[in-house]
């Protein structure tokens, strides 16, 4: 979108590839993508450095951080609040991790995950360094999101009578049934 596009460029000119211009550019932070494991749990995922600095940092302490070992990526983000996780819901994070890198052409890629109080940025480093320390690993084959048996996604688009309309998606395990339920709501409320 043009907000990633925008994001992208503010993470250049930050990091001197690129020259200050004189016009303000309105900068709002694009939102983390969501999805939603089988078992109810939701999944946050970076899409930039400057993102996945953001989302680290807002995690909550009992949170499990994702990341693909040695090879650049996406941080994911799995929020527990509080409750257990089972080894199904930590190898379908995994996935989104795995999908969300450069190893997305890879077989069989190792993720690492640990409690985000695990995850610590070092001084001076620059946006999306991290390191963490312990961890466990789990191989995962990259899962693209809409193909992610337990992908969930709302998106609200504006109708011509000036109706907003919530579309909701879910992809079954089979991945060949797919489902789509419009809400419509009447009102003047717009999108928000």
């Amino acid at each position: 979108t043009e907000q990633d596009f925008l994001d992208i460029r503010g993470e250049l000119r930050d990091a001197g590839f690129l020259r200050r211009q004189g016009k303000k550019e309105q900068n709002r932070p694009a939102k983390p993508l969501e999805f939603r494991t089988t078992s109810g749990f939701r999944v946050l995922v970076g899409r930039n450095n400057r993102q996945n600095d953001k989302l680290t940092r807002s995690a909550d302490h009992r949170d499990i951080g994702l990341h693909t070992q040695k090879i650049h990526g996406s941080h994911v983000i799995l929020c527990t609040g509080g409750r257990e996780v089972d080894d199904d819901t930590i190898v379908e994070a995994a996935k989104l991790a795995a999908w969300f890198s450069q190893a997305r052409e890879g077989a069989n890629v190792p993720v690492d995950y640990t409690p985000v109080k695990n995850v610590k940025k070092p001084a001076g480093a620059r946006p999306g360094m991290v390191i963490y320390s312990p961890c466990r690993t789990v191989n995962a084959a990259p899962e693209e999101g809409r193909n992610f048996n337990c992908h969930k996604k709302v998106v609200k688009k504006k109708l011509l009578v000036g109706q907003a309309a919530s579309f909701s998606f879910k992809i079954s395990k089979n991945r060949n049934l797919f489902c789509a339920e419009w809400l419509l709501q009447n009102g003047s409320k717009g999108l928000q």
